[in-house]
């Protein structure tokens, strides 16, 4: 297997903290810096969500692999979760067209799993495709209640450590790290 990159096809539906929360959390009354705590909310989610964070879709959102060649004697571990469905499987041949790849997926483990029932694929660079959903759920409150303080405390910790100078709470690290996807 050669994944070369994941890329979010669509976005989650609905924010995983709002506003509301968050100033709850930060114990803020005012909407003076609102704006900021917007931009605090984005920020700690990105750090855990997705495959820049520690490889989960805290809500369901699409993804896309891309990748160089596979083949079908292995399983192919999926480097991002919780994955729900495979929505698309699909590679161009030599003249352009576009060839569906029938798969199986396996999500009863972390990392999931993708078996191909094709043969070897050497295609052109990234002409694999592999479309899926991945996400405890459409609403914020699918997403385990830890998950969710993880992103309240990142963002409590971003207001009050402007500079970045101490690094994640020990209980962030702590639930990220029962939650990292290892791929």
């Amino acid at each position: 297997m050669n994944w070369t990159r994941i890329t979010r096809i669509a976005p989650p539906e609905e924010l995983l903290v709002t506003l509301e929360e968050a100033k709850r959390q930060l114990v803020i009354g005012h909407d003076d810096e609102d704006e900021f705590i917007e931009s605090l909310i984005d920020a700690a989610t990105a750090a855990i969500d997705g495959p820049n964070g520690i490889g989960i879709a805290m809500l369901n959102q699409s993804f896309r692999l891309s990748a160089d060649r596979l083949d079908n004697t292995a399983p192919h571990r999926i480097p991002l979760g919780p994955v729900r469905s495979i929505t698309s499987a699909t590679y161009l041949d030599q003249d352009g067209a576009t060839v569906p790849i029938k798969v199986r997926l396996d999500n009863s483990r972390s990392p999931a799993r993708l078996y191909l029932d094709a043969p070897v694929f050497h295609a052109q660079e990234g002409s694999i495709a592999i479309d899926f959903i991945a996400g405890y759920g459409p609403r914020a409150s699918d997403v385990p209640a830890d998950l969710r303080h993880a992103v309240l405390c990142l963002i409590n910790a971003m207001y009050e450590d402007r500079e970045g100078k101490n690094g994640l709470p020990m209980g962030v690290e702590t639930v990220l790290r029962r939650y990292r996807v290892a791929a």
